[in-house]
């Protein structure tokens, strides 16, 4: 889990990152949303966040 702040937002929310060990990720890094194969239209849409 990572506060994940998207581009314009004011505030950060937290949800999940994979793809990197947990002592690699840094504040400020930059990471790309990965949808879910069935949407619901609510946050659970975005499966999970990884590092570009």
């Amino acid at each position: 889990m990572a506060l994940v702040k998207v581009d314009g937002a004011d505030t950060p929310f937290p949800h999940i990152v994979e793809g990197i060990a947990v002592e690699d990720v840094k504040t400020g890094m930059r990471v790309k949303a990965v949808f879910a194969k069935e949407t619901t239209n609510t946050i659970l849409d975005i499966d999970h966040f990884e590092p570009l």
